[in-house]
């Protein structure tokens, strides 16, 4: 990215600067470094990689067994929610 940062480091810029506490600073610091994007980039490929498997299904049936994957993609995709609500929670405490 021709050493640009994406909006969650540009975010992080500002809580540093605006931090009050080393709780603040030390969190700002690890976004900064990219560890949110990392996070999000992680569950974003997991998404990404459920939507193939359905459309290969969808596109090639004699191929694809999905018995049970209703299942199995609730539960993936209620860990997925659980993940970013456990981010969303730790912004919370940060401001």
């Amino acid at each position: 990215m021709n050493g640009r940062i994406d909006l969650s480091q540009a975010e992080a810029v500002m809580k540093m600067i605006s931090s009050k506490n080393e709780f603040a600073l030390q969190s700002a610091v690890k976004q900064l470094e990219g560890s949110v994007s990392k996070y999000i980039q992680q569950i974003r490929e997991q998404i990404l990689y459920e939507m193939g498997r359905i459309e290969s299904a969808l596109d090639d049936p004699e191929h694809y067994d999905l018995t049970g994957y209703s299942d199995e993609l609730f539960d993936k995709t209620e860990q997925q929610i659980v993940s970013l609500q456990r981010l969303l929670d730790r912004f919370e405490m940060v401001e």
